[in-house]
């Protein structure tokens, strides 16, 4: 060329090196290239070189160009310069176009220009926190890869959608994990801090990137002081007689016990707290409710329109209206 130059290896692979003002390399950018760069791989029959513009044949007998266009010299319908190759023969009787376009969420390998009568696998390959859906188009199927059969010009879309599984059980989806917030999809604590993702983005409002051992270890804390808490109350009213709470836990034919700390929760049954304790709940064991004796943890949204518990039995939250 002017001042570029192109050469053809004997795999069938096109090489391109020089002064790329117009895009004449066809490499997908307008960087002069002092190696040579690989513009297709395989199957390239012949190339020439203009003056600021390249083309090629590839051996399915379609014509392919690429480089400055100011005169329609690239013969695609157009006189802007292109940087990566174009079908030249738009109305070529050996091929046919094959146009396969990605919507938001991944992307398709297989697309192009071949031979009619000719069979094409296609390709759609969804994104992070992205499930394929469906082709439409020309074209409609649920599988992700297709073998299509080229006997017209054929244009088909791929449709992504978000993941909404959740792959580390930890009450995000996978889309919220990956593509909201960054997270790790496999690990319930991304940041290892021993608070999960869910507790800390939905609810404490915390970053679930940002460790806080410190606070984690606070919380811990404040549930060993309250069971042992507990513990001393319900053992100090047992020896003055009283209906304890320990004396409940020991035999419920004693009956309903109630003190100022303890109150009755629809399908959750017996709960007991303190000043010194809240917002950590003790839980009786309730077999008419079908629920366990253990500790729970209060939380609130800032805004207070949600109110959840964290049952440490279980390791999970319960959501309950108040």
């Amino acid at each position: 060329g002017y001042s570029h130059s192109l050469y053809l290896k004997s795999d069938g692979s096109l090489w391109a090196m020089g002064y790329n003002n117009s895009g004449q390399l066809g490499d997908g950018s307008t960087t002069t290239r002092t190696t040579p760069v690989e513009i297709e791989s395989s199957g390239v029959a012949s190339v020439t070189a203009g003056g600021d513009h390249s083309l090629y044949l590839k051996s399915d007998g379609s014509l392919w160009a690429m480089g400055l266009n100011s005169s329609g010299q690239l013969g695609d319908g157009s006189t802007d310069d292109r940087s990566t190759p174009v079908l030249a023969l738009t109305e070529s009787t050996n091929t046919l176009a094959l146009n396969a376009f990605p919507e938001s969420g991944g992307g398709v390998v297989g697309g192009g220009a071949y031979a009619p009568e000719s069979n094409q696998t296609i390709v759609a390959t969804a994104s992070p926190g992205y499930l394929f859906s469906a082709w439409s188009g020309d074209i409609n199927s649920v599988k992700a890869s297709l073998v299509v059969a080229i006997t017209d010009d054929l244009e088909i879309n791929a449709t992504f959608v978000p993941d909404r599984n959740d792959d580390d059980g930890d009450g995000l989806s996978n889309y919220t994990e990956i593509v909201l917030l960054d997270t790790n999809a496999t690990n319930s604590d991304t940041d290892g801090d021993g608070f999960s993702d869910y507790d800390e983005n939905q609810t404490q409002g915390l970053d679930p990137l940002v460790a806080n051992p410190s606070l984690y270890s606070y919380f811990v804390s404040r549930e060993q002081t309250a069971r042992l808490a507990g513990k001393a109350e319900a053992q100090a009213e047992l020896a003055v007689g009283g209906l304890s709470s320990l004396s409940y836990f020991q035999n419920v034919d004693l009956g309903q016990p109630y003190t100022s700390q303890w109150f009755y929760q629809p399908g959750m049954g017996w709960l007991w707290t303190s000043k010194e304790s809240f917002p950590f709940i003790y839980r009786a064991a309730d077999n008419e409710s079908g629920v366990s004796a253990g500790w729970l943890y209060l939380s609130q949204t800032a805004d207070q329109t949600k109110v959840s518990l964290y049952d440490y039995g279980t390791e999970t939250w319960i959501f309950q209206d108040f």
